[in-house]
């Protein structure tokens, strides 16, 4: 699902909480993605979300939703492929990986834990 879409609606569809990786709230997590649109990614894509109980009494019964994983696609125009890749470039690097790049791919995929 597109992830702001995802996040933005993630009460109304009963969730206790809606986050992406670590990040300890929707507000966060919005933020993130927001970012990663404001470097020139088309579109973000959060997958393989997971589902657990949601924590603490307020919330009994409830489930939360998570994923540290996203896809982003990229644009054609080169300038802003190469600041969406150097976002996703800067997060490979925070975890450990190296950045991805450009071979002319129409996705890369990040990964935030």
């Amino acid at each position: 699902m597109e992830a702001r879409e995802w996040l933005q609606t993630g009460r109304k569809r009963g969730f206790a909480l809606v986050t992406l990786g670590e990040l300890s709230s929707t507000e966060e997590s919005l933020a993130l993605v927001n970012k990663a649109y404001a470097a020139g990614a088309v579109r973000v894509t959060a997958v393989e979300v997971v589902e657990y109980p949601a924590f603490g009494s307020q919330n009994k019964g409830k489930l939360s939703q998570n994923t540290g994983k996203l896809v982003i696609e990229l644009p054609d125009d080169e300038p802003e492929r190469a600041d969406a890749l150097a976002w996703a470039g800067a997060i490979a690097e925070e975890q450990g990986f190296d950045a991805e790049t450009d071979t002319g791919q129409r996705y890369v995929f990040v990964m935030l834990d």
